[in-house]
């Protein structure tokens, strides 16, 4: 009898101090970057290829988009990637994501581009509610 009533206590006791469930295995993960791809062209167009790819954080922070060594203006991005649901990137013509012209892409298979002389991709940020 003894044995039955420990056991019950110690169950009962692992049950209430048990550690809590700490993400909700049906909550959508944050992705850690988004990549994002950078073409040298108005349109995205200037052929299969991206002059380069720039991953940009999933979490709100503003990410500078180096170009430094590419002798091509950033004119135009492309995201490939299938963006969480609510997940916009807004792109920037400055490196620090304070630019009052900016580009809004809002899912896969959108190009974006400033079409201004001078105004090149530079910086970008994932938004929306929880970010990406």
């Amino acid at each position: 009898m003894q044995t039955k009533t420990i056991i019950a206590l110690l169950v009962a006791v692992v049950g209430i101090n048990a550690a809590p469930v700490v993400e909700d295995a049906m909550s959508p993960r944050q992705a850690t970057t988004v990549p994002i791809q950078i073409y040298n062209s108005a349109g995205c167009n200037n052929g299969p290829n991206p002059a380069f790819t720039a991953n940009i954080a999933g979490d709100g922070a503003c990410s500078q988009i180096g170009t430094t060594g590419i002798t091509v203006p950033a004119d135009s991005a492309f995201v490939a990637t299938t963006l969480g649901p609510a997940c916009q990137i807004t792109l920037y013509y400055d490196s620090n994501c304070s630019s009052g012209n900016t580009l809004l892409i809002t899912g896969a298979g959108q190009c974006r581009t400033f079409g201004t002389a001078g105004r090149q991709i530079r910086s970008a940020r994932t938004n929306g509610p929880g970010n990406c």
